[in-house]
């Protein structure tokens, strides 16, 4: 700052020594033009004369009045550059004391570090200390001779890579830290909100719904059990049932029909084929009288079957009305061979048709 201040101080002796050197000139200008002024009694040669020295002086007075500006300019900025100079030299000043104060301070603690330490001592323990220093760089040289012998550059490269291991560890160990703050964030904000009470009484309900769950599955087994017995039983009963309506059924068959009449029931005691001289048909491809015959067999079957002593009562309501008239005289020897294990009542409006049921008691009922 010293140098700055002073080489600032030489540039504006020069500037202002210039802008003395432009005022003198410009003095010597206006003499010139004093000088210059014709008086009355000049001739025209020296007025002619005088004019053109007006010229060339006013020529070079363009110059000097540029060059006094800009001495008046440059006088300016000498100016403020002392001035920052000046500021610059007290600030100086003021570090200059500042550092002059912090040297007292230093020698104070440098006196009074000798006067507890010797500077003998201190150049003995600055001595003990070099020579430490240089047999610690002889170890270390020792040192790195041996491992060098001992070819360690691949450890020092594995070393290296286990650093990086490391280093990526450690980030995604700050990735997880993070994580976890994050969801132990979560679940404190979750607990405050209930959901630990709802999670027990959710848990409460489901054990109480797996209870349920084992109860209704043991009551569906044993249902499952009682259908399934009850089912097996009852397809042994209809297998029971169907051997013996189909033979009933045959046998007042046979008076009607004849020897080759045959009939197959289903477990479900319905007719489904029927057949007569060899010839076998389903129900549903028989002609209407033929169904009408086999249905009043199939009725009187049942009603024998349900007891073998005493038949139970049989209502025919205007049946038979597409039999021919010889089947329903063999007709009526089968109800004739059947009325007398049990009651056989026949609704007709047409009693000429039944006519040849044998032992008939005939009422009439008035319209």
């Amino acid at each position: 700052l010293c140098a700055q201040r002073d080489e600032r101080q030489v540039h504006l002796r020069q500037q202002r020594d210039h802008a003395g050197e432009q005022e003198h000139a410009c003095g010597a200008i206006n003499a010139s033009r004093a000088s210059l002024d014709p008086p009355s009694q000049s001739s025209p040669a020296d007025i002619d004369q005088a004019r053109h020295e007006a010229k060339l002086l006013q020529r070079r007075l363009g110059p000097l009045r540029k060059a006094r500006d800009q001495a008046e300019d440059a006088a300016g900025l000498a100016r403020e550059i002392e001035s920052r100079a000046t500021r610059a030299h007290d600030l100086l000043s003021a570090h200059h004391a500042h550092a002059g104060t912090e040297l007292a301070l230093l020698c104070g603690r440098l006196e009074e570090a000798r006067s507890r330490t010797a500077d003998a001592d201190l150049e003995e323990a600055v001595t003990y200390a070099r020579s430490q220093a240089r047999a610690a760089d002889v170890t270390h040289e020792e040192v790195g001779e041996e491992i060098r012998s001992c070819g360690v550059d691949n450890a020092q490269a594995r070393l290296t890579q286990i650093d990086s291991q490391v280093a990526r560890a450690g980030a995604q160990l700050d990735t997880l830290r993070g994580q976890f703050h994050e969801l132990k964030g979560r679940l404190e904000m979750t607990a405050g909100e209930g959901r630990a009470e709802e999670h027990d009484r959710a848990g409460q309900l489901l054990a109480e719904a797996k209870r349920e769950l084992s109860s209704v599955g043991r009551r569906a087994r044993a249902a499952r059990q009682l259908h399934a017995t009850l089912r097996r039983h009852r397809d042994s009963a209809h297998a029971s049932y169907v051997a013996p309506y189909a033979r009933e059924i045959e046998r007042l068959g046979k008076a009607m029909y004849g020897a080759s009449f045959a009939v197959r029931v289903s477990p479900g005691l319905v007719i489904t084929h029927r057949e007569l001289h060899g010839v076998l048909l389903g129900f549903d491809h028989l002609s209407g009288g033929a169904k009408e015959q086999l249905g009043i067999l199939a009725r009187l079957a049942v009603a024998m079957l349900v007891d073998a002593h005493q038949a139970v009562p049989v209502m025919i309501d205007d049946a038979l009305g597409y039999t021919d008239p010889d089947r329903l005289r063999r007709l009526g020897a089968v109800l004739d061979d059947a009325s007398p294990l049990g009651q056989i009542v026949l609704l007709t409006c047409t009693p000429q048709r039944h006519a040849a049921i044998p032992g008939a008691r005939v009422l009439s009922i008035p319209a």
